[in-house]
């Protein structure tokens, strides 16, 4: 069973930081209740975390059956987030996950691009 997390809910790379003593500090959150997953998403859609990074990460807390399939629904979800908020320029790259999604599932429905 999915236990709830306290979620940032807005981890871009410009609200990840640190203090003077070198500890992460976290701003402009949109906090809310829900699967730690959708935290992890933001990481995965802004990048350039290392292989290190994440097998830390998955030390502590294993991938659970069905990660990456929900994985890229969260991620879909952000770039649908910034479409409404920022407009058309992260259209794409929602369609094409969604696209990749349903043939990962093997939903062979057209998406138009």
């Amino acid at each position: 069973a999915i236990q709830p997390s306290l979620l940032h809910g807005n981890l871009l790379s410009d609200n990840l930081g640190c203090d003077n003593e070198g500890y992460p500090t976290l701003s402009n959150p949109s906090c809310y209740y829900g699967h730690h997953e959708a935290d992890m998403a933001w990481l995965h859609f802004i990048g350039g975390y290392s292989e290190e990074f994440w097998d830390a990460y998955h030390a502590l807390i294993p991938k659970q059956k069905g990660y990456d399939k929900r994985l890229k629904l969260y991620v879909i979800g952000i770039f649908l987030h910034l479409y409404i908020e920022h407009g058309p320029a992260y259209r794409g790259g929602a369609v094409k996950l969604l696209q990749k999604l349903l043939k990962d599932l093997h939903v062979y429905t057209l998406v138009p691009g």
